[in-house]
């Protein structure tokens, strides 16, 4: 926690919000800027929902908290949920959020009203659900490019070098640019998990400071990842978690030049809940070429040409009519006149019935 509570009500650590105690001993902070409980899951997992069991006696005290999910200790890279418990009550007990995403890392945290203010934070415990995160392996590599490349003595040195599994051969080497870059694409959207670099040997010294980006449009650098400084030691493994198409190798300042043997990316394929679902078909006639038209009031149905409709059958629910518009003499008019015929024999049926109804609110009324 953000920090550890240790008075009067005695000593109050992080590990009681993970005893499956839900209405013993609170998790207990000071009063904090912000106020935070910091969960690890063991390993990288899917997230799905987050279950807060808040304290009984103080529940106001939670009021505007926010979830966010991380890969490592105090790195905080995905808000996966915004809330406000304040206008709720004991009887709201346990909270129960939508928390979608991949982390080992699962942060409650409460960030001050105020510059100046603070929050205490006292739970009584914090379920997690979801599922371990399927494990790493090599992406693959559709394509590259660079910020420029080298055409010189040495040869034409494209991007595509760097990702021909090639580790001791052609580089891949641009020119001296502000900055220097390669862009790898996944062909897809991944969640990454390392990036190995098989750095030129004989000039390893140029990569010098570097970062690693992810994106899910070309050129479009959404999260960093990693920021460091090269060695001598080859290849370079590099942790570096989030989602995107793109992986890019960067070196930021003036005057850089970017000469790299091979690129390789682990990750995995994202879990379907975290896929947009496929468009939802259109759905399909029925086999009489009826088209139904749910619109206020007056449902429509039309047969024929879905363009260029030769029938429709407008119902009023208002006055309980059938109105046609119907074609006889054109195609779909047979199974126009049919559905016609048996839509009017019920609509009689209804209005004898409501008919009925009527007589019988009178007789009634006139007894009283």
């Amino acid at each position: 926690m953000s920090s550890t509570y240790d008075g009067s009500g005695g000593y109050l650590p992080a590990s009681y919000c993970l005893d499956d105690d839900t209405g013993g001993h609170t998790c207990h902070t000071l009063a904090d800027s912000p106020a935070w409980l910091e969960i690890d899951l063991g390993s990288l997992c899917v997230v799905k929902q987050v279950e807060i069991w808040n304290s009984i006696p103080r529940w106001e005290r939670l009021g505007k908290y926010e979830i966010w999910l991380g890969s490592a200790t105090g790195v905080r890279t995905t808000k996966c949920f915004a809330g406000d418990a304040g206008a709720a009550s004991s009887a709201s007990n346990p909270l129960l959020d939508v928390c979608v995403g991949i982390a080992r890392f699962v942060t409650v945290l409460l960030p001050a009203e105020t510059p100046e203010g603070t929050k205490i934070l006292n739970l009584h415990e914090v379920y997690v659900y979801g599922r371990t995160a399927p494990p790493s392996s090599p992406l693959p590599r559709v394509g590259a490019k660079m910020s420029s490349t080298y055409d010189a003595s040495g040869g034409y040195l494209p991007a595509p070098y760097c990702i021909d599994d090639n580790v001791g051969g052609p580089l891949c080497h641009t020119y001296l640019d502000a900055p220097a870059w390669l862009e790898v694409d996944l062909g897809s959207l991944y969640y990454v998990t390392k990036v190995t670099i098989y750095n030129r040997e004989s000039h390893w010294e140029r990569l010098g400071q570097y970062e690693i980006w992810l994106g899910s449009t070309s050129e479009a650098r959404n999260t960093k990842c990693f920021n460091g400084t090269a060695t001598s030691i080859n290849p370079l493994d590099v942790v570096c978690h989030g989602i995107g198409r793109y992986v890019t190798v960067l070196l930021p300042g003036e005057q850089r030049t970017l000469n790299l043997h091979e690129v390789y990316i682990d990750g995995f394929a994202l879990p379907s809940i975290m896929t947009p679902p496929s468009p939802t078909p259109p759905h399909p006639p029925s086999p009489s070429g009826a088209i139904i038209e749910l619109t206020g009031d007056s449902p429509i149905i039309k047969f024929g040409d879905p363009n260029a409709p030769t029938c429709e059958l407008a119902l009023d629910r208002a006055s309980v009519s059938l109105t046609s518009t119907c074609e006889i003499s054109q195609a779909g008019s047979q199974a126009g006149r049919r559905l016609q015929d048996e839509l009017n024999s019920d609509l009689a049926a209804l209005k004898a019935e409501v008919a009925n109804m009527k007589k019988i609110l009178q007789q009634l009324m006139k007894s009283d």
